[in-house]
């Protein structure tokens, strides 16, 4: 039975799903700032949330065991996909299982949602967000819009949705918070495609450091990096708090990958990975911290 949970565990990526979490920490704080919060409603999206991302990672990995991508990649604390396929440990339809069973759990919740508000505007979110999670592996990573499709369905559209249903209401403040959101998401799955370039790249997988080579991809990553700390800067001159301007901070964090990003010479280390991580999901819960400090500043 523990086997057998930790095979569930390892096809489920469920060291990444606590990121879900804390993109959804950021319009919690924001409906909290604002008097909207509803404490079942925020525990259903978040829910839906972990579960969307289960259900994507679950059909990510079946999808690369089909097409052979585990077996030509070097896993990574952080890329390079899970060996639990290749090494026997769980079957190719488990996987399957599992991206379907989570699909229907989130459909599940979002009908719930739709029932309560309607379907305009929440629905088309939840139908958008449905077709990246079905489509990403098979579809849009395939067609160069793999890092697009990460920005939204990870970071904007769920920013938006989980604020709009804490009141049925989307503010300016909710569109202006999941810019920042889309562009952490856009770089998280960037910069994890480049230890894996030769295997998706044989594999029929479309990115940007295969479309666009390594070298000018890099200097994406940096553009994308900038424009997030200039999205938090703009956050508090359209009328936050100050205390947003924490997520600014964790861009130390980017000094090293930066510098491995920019140096044609030089490779992406796992410590990159890791500080690069540690940007990831440091900046939205610095986001979300600055959003609930500013209650008491403000």
């Amino acid at each position: 039975m523990i086997r057998r949970a930790r095979t569930y565990l390892e096809i489920a990526r469920a060291e990444f799903l606590v990121f879900s979490l804390v993109v959804a920490s950021v319009p919690v704080s924001l409906s909290l700032a604002t008097g909207g919060f509803d404490l079942t409603n925020t525990a259903l999206a978040s829910l839906l949330l972990v579960s969307a991302h289960v259900a994507v990672n679950s059909i990510n990995v079946a999808s690369d065991y089909r097409r052979g991508i585990d077996e030509d990649t070097e896993a990574t604390r952080f890329s390079g996909g899970v060996d639990t396929l290749t090494s026997g440990r769980a079957e190719y339809t488990t996987a399957r299982k599992m991206g379907f069973v989570f699909s229907v759990v989130s459909v599940g919740i979002m009908i719930w949602f739709v029932r309560l508000y309607g379907f305009f505007p929440i629905g088309t979110v939840f139908v958008a967000g449905l077709a990246l999670v079905v489509g990403y592996t098979d579809v849009f990573s395939r067609i160069g819009l793999g890092e697009t499709s990460c920005g939204l369905g990870l970071g904007a559209l769920p920013t938006v949705g989980v604020f709009y249903v804490q009141s049925g209401d989307v503010t300016p403040k909710a569109m202006l918070v999941s810019v920042p959101m889309f562009l952490v998401c856009f770089n998280l799955l960037l910069l994890n495609e480049f230890p894996d370039v030769e295997a998706d790249a044989a594999n029929g997988r479309v990115n940007i450091p295969i479309a666009f080579g390594t070298g000018v991809a890099g200097y994406v990553y940096l553009a994308v990096a900038v424009a997030t700390v200039a999205s938090v800067v703009g956050l508090y001159a359209l009328g936050f708090s100050p205390t947003v301007l924490l997520a600014v901070l964790p861009s130390i964090l980017l000094y090293r990958p930066l510098s491995e990003l920019t140096d044609p010479e030089a490779d992406i280390t796992e410590r990159s990975l890791l500080y690069h991580t540690l940007w990831t999901v440091s900046t939205p819960a610095s986001v979300s911290l600055g959003v609930l400090l500013g209650i008491f500043v403000q």
